[in-house]
């Protein structure tokens, strides 16, 4: 692969990146709960830190951890409960008391009210779409042409 494509996709995967904890870090990643405060817990969360784009060129993969499928969905009202385990893992993670009690209590508040989930996946697509139309392809074109350009004049 002609080296020109290689750092159109270097370039590309990266702002693929800056694109995707964009959006973790814009409205979306609002916490609409009242004990949140308003305060975006995605913007710096497991999820933005080992989020990643690699590329196979022809291909990006965009690599999250399956926490994001509970972001994206949410939790129906009554759902079964989340496992005390995952709780005690993430009210460590937050500096939460993780004392069976306190574990119970927000398990139930899930329970009763459920979570709303938050469209980070539609958003990112809608705006790599976008991206990609306005941006992206013609950064690959050109760096395509010039290695059709080089290769023919070349040879």
């Amino acid at each position: 692969m002609n080296d020109d494509i290689i750092k159109a996709f270097e370039i590309l995967s990266n702002d693929i990146l800056r694109l995707f904890k964009g959006v973790l870090a814009s409205d979306v990643g609002i916490n609409r709960k009242p004990r949140a405060n308003g305060r975006n817990t995605l913007k710096n969360s497991r999820l933005a830190q080992t989020a990643k784009v690699d590329t196979d060129i022809p291909f990006f993969k965009l690599i999250l951890n399956d926490y994001i499928d509970a972001i994206e969905n949410g939790r129906r009202v009554k759902a079964p409960l989340v496992p005390i385990n995952d709780l005690r893992d993430w009210a460590k993670r937050k500096g939460i008391s993780s004392d069976n009690r306190t574990l119970m209590l927000i398990q139930y508040a899930i329970w009763k009210d459920g979570i709303d989930g938050r469209p980070v996946m539609r958003t990112f697509w809608g705006l790599l779409d976008k991206e990609w139309s306005n941006t992206y392809s013609h950064i690959l074109y050109e760096a395509i042409l010039g290695s059709l350009t080089r290769y023919f004049n070349e040879g």
